[in-house]
């Protein structure tokens, strides 16, 4: 969830920009500026399921004046906050979320439904007009995928494959045994 200025989002539809899925990836790309009317230009966020069990998010939100944009997870399982803004929860699923410039994430107790739960804000350093999110998920792999069969689990030794090249410029890291496409 994005939150514009701690206003909460509208229930909206987005509009479908557009989707793949093969048997090697799939990805979506949507605009979401609908959520908050009257406050962006626009929201597109692009999704891209990986083999392996990785996931990558990427928002871009532009609005005409400078916002707080901050970026909020919910998970579900029990989770902890690690250095570097990482977090893993309960299942060993390890989830990062970068930004330019850096995030510093705080945990804080919500509800799901009428459940206590905790969650995770990553608050922006300061307001802007224009703003990205890139999170990345990896998902432990439960069995072999067709084009990756090692089923290895994260030892949580190893960092998170980003890359920040600059401004807006973001890239993954490959390692030894990834997934070729």
């Amino acid at each position: 969830l994005v939150c514009d200025d701690a206003q909460s989002q509208s229930r909206t539809d987005g509009t479908i920009l557009s989707m793949l899925a093969t048997s090697a990836v799939a990805s979506a790309s949507g605009q979401l500026a609908a959520a908050y009317p009257g406050r962006l230009d626009s929201w597109t966020r692009d999704l891209v399921m990986l083999p392996g069990g990785d996931v990558i998010v990427y928002d871009r939100l532009a609005a005409g004046a400078p916002h707080r944009f901050d970026y909020l997870l919910h998970p579900g399982p029990e989770f902890q906050i690690e250095p570097g803004g990482l977090f893993r929860l309960s299942n060993t699923a390890r989830v990062s979320v970068q930004s330019e410039p850096a995030l510093s994430p705080q945990m804080l107790d919500g509800y799901y439904q009428s459940l206590p739960r905790r969650f995770v804000r990553y608050n922006s350093a300061a307001p802007a007009d224009r703003q990205s999110f890139v999170l990345l998920c990896q998902w432990p792999l439960a069995k072999p995928t067709s084009l990756n069969t090692a089923t290895t689990q994260p030892t949580g030794e190893e960092s998170l494959p980003f890359i920040v090249a600059g401004p807006g410029r973001w890239s993954l890291d490959r390692r030894p045994g990834d997934s070729e496409l």
